[in-house]
């Protein structure tokens, strides 16, 4: 998460290198299935669970590299 405070709000932006393509698509066919071919909600959460079992495999972990802000050494954790 990337802070910005402009003035008196403060924006909490997502790191868009943690997106995960097969995720967001994933997103956007259960979007398809329930507001344009008007799906119920329990058969579309059936065809995108059966998507993420299918993709699972596929998926490359994600690791996040950062630098300690005292020392400038490198310290990273993989993500789920």
């Amino acid at each position: 998460m990337d802070d910005k405070t402009p003035g008196p709000f403060h924006l909490a932006l997502p790191d868009l290198t943690t997106v995960r393509p097969a995720t967001l698509a994933n997103t956007v066919i259960a979007a398809v299935l329930i507001f344009k071919l008007r799906w119920s909600i329990m058969r579309a959460l059936g065809i995108c669970a059966a998507l993420g079992l299918v993709a699972a495999p596929h998926r490359p972990p994600l690791h996040v590299s950062r630098r300690h802000p005292e020392t400038g050494q490198l310290c990273g954790a993989a993500l789920p």
